[in-house]
């Protein structure tokens, strides 16, 4: 009975489309997504440049590849790893906020996600440690782990819970919804998976679309995490 309180896939799927195609919201992810694209290409570029076109040249041998090739491109991987987890973070924020009704600014997103950053980062450790634990020693404990803490880090950005309160009261939240998660779960994944392939088949396009398209992604199973949340409450 009390599955039938949330939302078919289908009911999801739909939603998620109108929300991200309606008023402005798809010119706010789209922004999004293209800053992400260039940042992540500004420091991808460079990366490979340092560690292969110049590794060989007179002025690295004679300054030191470890000077002018390995420090700057492990700063540069630092600084990679540290901007994609800022926008998934940013992504969160600005999927939440448009679900709520309130669409920030590129920078007040962004100003958000980086005040929530560390928390963000140690619940999605925790989160991935537990679960990869429960893999190591039986699958089915892993697979269990995986659906009790989907959406903790979904409550450190909206709720601003601390990373142990946002793994505990995700687990609380599918208490009681265990099977009508993992379903909706699954039906999301197949049709990611179908929709990925469809626009594979787009040459050069296609891959474009599905990149800009990332925030879609949080969106859908953000979606989940708010209907569920709302027929807790």
């Amino acid at each position: 009975m009390e599955a039938k309180k949330l939302p078919g896939i289908v009911e999801i799927i739909k939603k998620s489309f109108v929300i991200y195609f309606g008023g402005k919201n798809f010119l706010y992810f789209l922004k999004i997504a293209l800053l992400n694209l260039g940042i992540t290409l500004g420091l991808v570029v460079p990366i490979i440049a340092t560690s292969g076109f110049f590794s060989k040249e007179p002025i690295v041998q004679q300054v030191g590849p470890a000077v002018t090739v390995f420090i700057p491109t492990i700063v540069l991987i630092l600084a990679m790893v540290i901007w994609g987890l800022l926008m998934q973070a940013t992504v969160v924020v600005a999927v939440s906020s448009v679900v709520s009704g309130k669409v920030l600014g590129i920078k007040k997103t962004i100003k958000v996600a980086w005040g929530k950053l560390g928390r963000f980062f140690v619940t999605n450790f925790l989160s991935g440690l537990i679960i990869l634990v429960g893999f190591i020693f039986l699958i089915i404990p892993g697979l269990v782990f995986m659906v009790w803490y989907q959406f903790s880090q979904y409550l450190v950005i909206v709720r601003d819970l601390r990373p142990i309160e946002a793994i505990k009261e995700s687990k609380k939240l599918i208490s009681g919804y265990f099977w009508p998660v993992v379903g909706r779960l699954l039906g999301i994944t197949l049709f990611f998976i179908i929709f990925q392939v469809v626009l594979g088949f787009i040459r050069i396009l296609g891959p474009l679309i599905i990149t800009l398209m990332t925030p879609f992604y949080v969106l859908v199973p953000y979606l989940l995490f708010d209907s569920l949340r709302k027929v807790k409450e």
